[in-house]
């Protein structure tokens, strides 16, 4: 459960891992951009691997669905991804 002074989901349960896609800047002119931004499934394998310290590549992950969320002016699209555990899969240590 997120703490009562959570900038994102205050008191609300969430997920066992939750990130955020990277963007970077780019040799364009940085006040209009371009800008690029990780693939999602990037995002997630990374979250992994911080939080949880799960080394997985793209394919070890599965990818549920994607749906819209709106908490007052914040927006977001959420990409939820799924890490099957299969037969002799060792549960690491959580942090």
């Amino acid at each position: 459960k997120y703490g009562r002074r959570s900038a994102k989901l205050p008191g609300r349960w969430g997920p066992t891992c939750h990130g955020e896609v990277l963007t970077y800047g780019s040799s364009a002119d940085p006040e209009t951009g371009p800008h690029a931004a990780e693939l999602s499934v990037t995002a997630a394998v990374r979250s992994l691997q911080e939080q949880l310290s799960l080394d997985l590549q793209a394919k070890d992950l599965e990818h549920w669905f994607s749906s819209k969320s709106q908490d007052g002016n914040c927006r977001e699209l959420l990409d939820v991804f799924v890490v099957p555990l299969r037969d002799g899969f060792m549960s690491p240590e959580i942090r």
